[in-house]
């Protein structure tokens, strides 16, 4: 939808549909048989150009001047990883992003709420040293959500929008006698010093620093092995609060990167 609204420069009108549908042998879907959501967004914007069209799922793959090419490679991601599909058509008339979910046979039996007291036993904990906290992503959106959730934790976050900044900060807090004890890393900026090599000057400043790569993209070997590229721990993107802390409170006590 974010996409149809800058392609349409706020003009037109955005159809949304969905339906349920059921799929056999032999159909074009590229997908099992059985029972799907089919969800249809689509614009009346001018259109994706032929030449790109097959690019457009491809992490970091961008043709904004701010854009940062996650957005539908992460939404491809998400989809697939659920035995769904994704595909996208387009004409001078507009574009439409299609996308398949398996429906499930039956309604979910609803289930009760646990009491406020239990959500905030299952919740994990930061650790007793983990006050301060630099935040990297040059991503609006996910920098407010990780500043306001850590903020309800009781830290001190500072955010940044790429490893330059990253690592001024980290040297003026050092300086300053205040430095951070965890830092979170946005493994990639486009146009920008990203997390993976920001990192690399922050053990220069700080051979003890506990830093954490956020990422959307899993297949990166740096998600699955962060100690290998310097990093503490990793936290793929999306992620709960839950996910969060307990990423952030597992990068603090392991141990140093090999």
């Amino acid at each position: 939808m974010l996409n149809a609204d800058q392609a349409t420069s706020n003009a037109g009108t955005l159809h949304v549909s969905a339906s349920n549908i059921t799929l056999v042998d032999g159909d074009e879907i590229p997908l099992n048989s059985g029972t799907y959501v089919k969800v249809t967004v689509a614009d009346e914007g001018e259109g994706i150009p032929a030449e790109i069209r097959e690019r457009i799922f491809d992490p970091y793959f961008t043709t904004k001047n701010n854009g940062h090419g996650v957005g539908l490679a992460i939404c491809h991601s998400i989809i697939e990883r659920h035995q769904g599909h994704i595909s996208a058509s387009s004409s001078p008339a507009g574009t439409a992003f299609t996308f398949y979910l398996p429906a499930l046979a039956a309604p979910v039996p609803a289930r009760a709420e646990p009491a406020a007291s239990t959500q905030e036993s299952l919740r994990p904990s930061l650790p007793v040293g983990v006050k301060r906290i630099l935040v990297m992503d040059d991503d609006e959106g996910v920098r407010s959500v990780l500043v306001r959730a850590l903020t309800r934790e009781g830290c001190d976050v500072v955010a940044v929008t790429d490893g330059e900044k990253a690592v001024d900060t980290y040297a003026a807090a050092i300086a300053a006698g205040e430095r951070f004890d965890v830092v979170i890393l946005d493994a990639t900026i486009p146009g920008g010093m990203g997390g993976k090599i920001a990192v690399g000057h922050l053990r220069d400043l700080d051979p003890n620093v506990r830093a954490m790569l956020h990422s959307g993209y899993t297949e990166d070997p740096a998600m699955s092995l962060p100690q290998s590229f310097g990093f503490n721990g990793s936290l793929p993107k999306p992620s709960t609060v839950s996910e969060l802390l307990r990423a952030i409170r597992d990068a603090y006590h392991r141990g140093d990167p090999s």
